[in-house]
Parts: C-alpha cells; structure tokens; sequence
C-alpha cells in the first residue's frame, strides 16, 4: 500500500462487527498491490504487523472494539 512506513495486519469486519477477513504480515514494498476482503465488509482496522499471529486472532475470531461507535448505517 502507498506511504505506509512499517508492515501491518488488516482486518475487515461485518456491519455486525464480526470478523470477516484478515491479511497479515503486508509489507511496506507492496504498492501498488490493493488489498480486498474475501467477504463483503464494512469496517477495516489495521494493526502493526504480527498482532493477529501474537494475539490467535482468525476469520471468526470476536473481537471486542472498545469505544466503538457506528457512525451511520
């Protein structure tokens, strides 16, 4: 992806806030690959590289998202 300074994990949730997609481990060499979800999502949260692996998250996996608020729907 264009500009990004260190690798990172995305993660692609549901309206439902349930974890539909993960791509891990993206490298900062890869613009101007585009990443997509394998399902339809409406949310995207990217971490540091390496946080899905450190914390056993998967596709199904709930995650809790504190301080979440749905700005529209």
């Amino acid at each position: 992806m264009k500009d990004m300074l260190v690798p990172i994990d995305i993660f692609w949730l549901d309206s439902d806030g349930h974890l539909v997609s993960i791509i891990s481990d993206i490298a900062t060499s890869t613009y101007p690959d585009v990443f997509y979800p394998i399902a339809p999502a409406r949310y995207v949260l990217e971490t540091a590289a390496g946080f899905a692996e450190t914390h056993a998250i998967a596709t199904g996996t709930p995650l809790l998202l504190k301080n979440f608020q749905t700005v529209s729907k």
